[in-house]
């Protein structure tokens, strides 16, 4: 969140007149470690003429934010396109700061009834089970199942340490390699990540597009810079491909209709856009719109995998009581 508000201070400075370097050194005093190293290494890096851009590297912003800024640069509008990273990186920040909290609480406790299980499984059912064994009762059913559960324990971290080894090393070996068109089309093949990975690219293509097309640019102009871009690697195959498309006379809106990686009504937002002869605008508000979607979505699957987790600590909670006091009332209704 630093790096956000440090970006949207800069483009106010930017405003008011200041130049970067000024605006750096500006910013620099008020820096804690280890911000006030990277912020040094951008500015060396600007004193040695580095593009702003590429200067900021050292900042090691994500690839979204980083492209936002270096739109902004190419259309002469710094200043507003550094708030507009800015603020989203901060609201990115904040969205992964309360998915944390909300799902931290809930993991604690399951890493620590976890090690319950497993110190009863050690000290306190061994004795309930030498203590039916000599006065020749059996264990209830529902302390066997829970012991069969904690004997299940290591062969699942077994499974699940199996299972991420092998996505790490498919990773390592092809995924890695792929294009990022192949590696864009396998990830929308993912029940749960679909949805989000083309609202995402959606959202970003049109408040980039919207920023190009409002600073005069036209479309094949704008798609020119997409694709000299090398930060958003997909965006950059992408924004080729739709230039030959546009270069065999194709209209924007019946291309962008049968690409698959974009939402359905992108297509008809440009063409509606198009009619009215603010593209740029419609874009805008389509961008905004999706933003919202994508952090109700967002809040939605929290508020589902939340009680979900919840619910699963209650059902073991509730099994380990009754597989401790289930063979007790037996114990004592045996000696009665």
């Amino acid at each position: 969140m630093k790096k956000g508000e440090l970006l949207k201070r800069l483009g106010y400075l930017l405003h008011q007149g200041y130049s970067l370097s000024d605006g750096l050194e500006l910013l620099l005093i008020s820096q804690k470690q280890p911000l006030r190293v990277k912020v040094s290494e951008v500015l060396q890096d600007l004193k040695e003429g580095q593009a702003f851009h590429k200067a900021l590297e050292s900042l090691m912003l994500p690839a979204e934010i980083s492209s936002f800024i270096y739109f902004s640069e190419q259309i002469g509008k710094l200043p507003s396109g550094l708030i507009e990273g800015g603020t989203l990186y901060i609201k990115q920040e904040q969205t992964k700061e309360k998915v944390g909290k909300l799902l931290r609480y809930p993991l604690f406790l399951i890493w620590t009834l976890m090690i319950v299980m497993v110190i009863m499984a050690t000290y306190l059912f061994p004795h309930f089970k030498k203590l039916f064994d000599t006065m020749s009762v059996e264990l209830p059913f529902v302390t066997i199942l829970f012991l069969r559960l904690i004997d299940c324990f290591p062969y699942l971290i077994l499974l699940a340490l199996v299972l991420s080894l092998i996505g790490l090393v498919y990773y390592l070996t092809k995924f890695r390699h792929y294009t990022p068109h192949k590696k864009m089309k396998l990830i929308l093949k993912l029940p749960f990540l679909s949805s989000f990975t083309s609202s995402f690219i959606t959202y970003y293509f049109c408040v980039q597009l919207s920023s190009l097309l409002k600073g005069g640019l036209s479309i094949s102009q704008a798609l020119n810079i997409f694709k000299d871009q090398s930060i958003m690697l997909f965006l950059q195959d992408e924004a080729a491909w739709l230039i030959h498309r546009l270069e065999e006379g194709e209209a924007f809106a019946a291309i962008i209709a049968r690409r698959p990686f974009f939402n359905d009504e992108l297509a008809l937002v440009i063409e509606h856009g198009q009619k009215r002869g603010a593209l740029d605008l419609e874009l805008l508000n389509y961008s905004e719109h999706l933003f919202f979607l994508i952090e109700e979505k967002t809040k939605k699957l929290v508020m589902i995998v939340q009680p979900s987790m919840f619910f699963i600590i209650g059902m073991i909670v509730l099994l380990m009581f009754l597989a401790i006091l289930v063979p007790m009332f037996q114990l004592i209704n045996s000696l009665s």
